[in-house]
């Protein structure tokens, strides 16, 4: 398995941490340990998730050729960035559409149209730059 973490955009560095990959997974899934952070990512069946700060670990899906993309939110930013505090949706995984609607749908759909990691990150950056407002529905706690 393989993590790398990337420098943010300048416009998104007030926002973000750093963008990361992770690739090759030796296992089914990937344990992921409780850290504070809240992360906008891609999953390896192409869902794009914003996993909200954790208590507990949890396992995400994953396989030897899967890629996962991700942007690590900066402490305190998720309400600037996703329109609600982080600890709304503390210990949870959310789909993009639920917090952002059509607009999260469509960013959806694009990076799965990406054919490579650079690409997806890329795209997952660009659309982090639209994010700083409101969205247009309510997150649902699925």
């Amino acid at each position: 398995m393989v993590y790398r973490e990337f420098r943010p955009d300048q416009r998104l560095q007030p926002f973000v941490e750093c963008g990361w990959l992770l690739s090759g997974s030796a296992t089914p899934s990937i344990r992921v340990m409780p850290d504070g952070c809240v992360d906008v990512f891609v999953t390896a069946q192409g869902d794009v998730m914003i996993a909200g700060p954790a208590n507990t670990f949890y396992d995400l899906p994953a396989g030897d050729q899967d890629i996962l993309a991700g942007l690590r939110l900066r402490p305190g930013a998720a309400a600037a960035v996703i329109g609600c505090p982080a600890n709304e949706f503390r210990d949870m995984r959310v789909h993009l559409d639920s917090a952002f609607g059509v607009a999260g749908s469509r960013i959806a759909e694009s990076l799965l149209g990406a054919t490579t990691p650079a690409q997806r990150m890329s795209m997952l950056a660009g659309a982090g730059r639209n994010w700083r407002s409101r969205p247009d529905t309510p997150i649902s706690h699925t």
